[in-house]
């Protein structure tokens, strides 16, 4: 399965594990966008694509869908977290989304999945994709930079007290600079890739 994947990184995974034969869920929150790119991928022959509307950011969303899984094809061999959010601009809801999608979201699923992993010869896969945003090197604080690789420091709550700065009405710029570097961390790609043909949804 592959989450955000009506588009961009996520499509092309999806295509390219369809043409090795694999059964592929397709995964987005848009129903209707998560449709027409399984068409697409349809219509190149390869049936084996599956939809299923996932929102990462919801409890009831994920529950719903592991429910799913387990049912239909009893567990699962390969996740991949593809599913972001990304703005440019500096708004406080956009942030908290930001940290949601990109973090508290994925770790929840992943870690509500790994009982539903099936035993596999190859061995069961998890991939998370990022990008050049992701590198550590875009932090300028030295100090900041070794929390986040410091397993004792980077946990939810350092997480969670960094999104809660965004939220504060007035904060001192250098505190602004590093929660928004956090921020950036947390957001994988925001490079273009090839995308499916565009349609118009309501």
């Amino acid at each position: 399965m592959v989450t955000g994947a009506n588009e961009g990184i996520g499509f092309q995974i999806v295509e390219r594990l369809a043409l090795e034969g694999l059964i592929v869920v397709l995964c987005c929150r848009d129903e209707c966008r998560g449709f027409h790119a399984t068409e697409d991928l349809h219509a190149k022959g390869l049936k084996n694509v599956i939809f299923r509307r996932l929102d990462i950011r919801s409890p009831e969303s994920r529950s719903d869908f592991i429910d799913w899984i387990n049912q239909t094809y009893g567990g699962l061999d390969i996740l991949i977290n593809n599913a972001t959010a990304f703005f440019y601009d500096n708004e406080a809801e956009h942030a908290l989304e930001t940290i949601n999608t990109n973090y508290h979201g994925p770790v929840s699923f992943t870690e509500s999945l790994l009982p539903f992993f099936k035993p596999s010869t190859a061995g069961a896969r998890i991939v998370n994709i990022s990008s050049l945003q992701g590198q550590l090197i875009n932090v300028n604080d030295v100090g900041l930079r070794q929390q986040l690789v410091d397993p004792s420091s980077f946990d939810v709550d350092f997480i969670n007290s960094w999104a809660m700065i965004t939220r504060k009405p007035v904060r001192p710029a250098t505190e602004w600079r590093w929660a928004t570097e956090v921020l950036h961390i947390t957001s994988p790609k925001s490079f273009s890739t090839p995308t499916p043909a565009s349609y118009h949804c309501e």
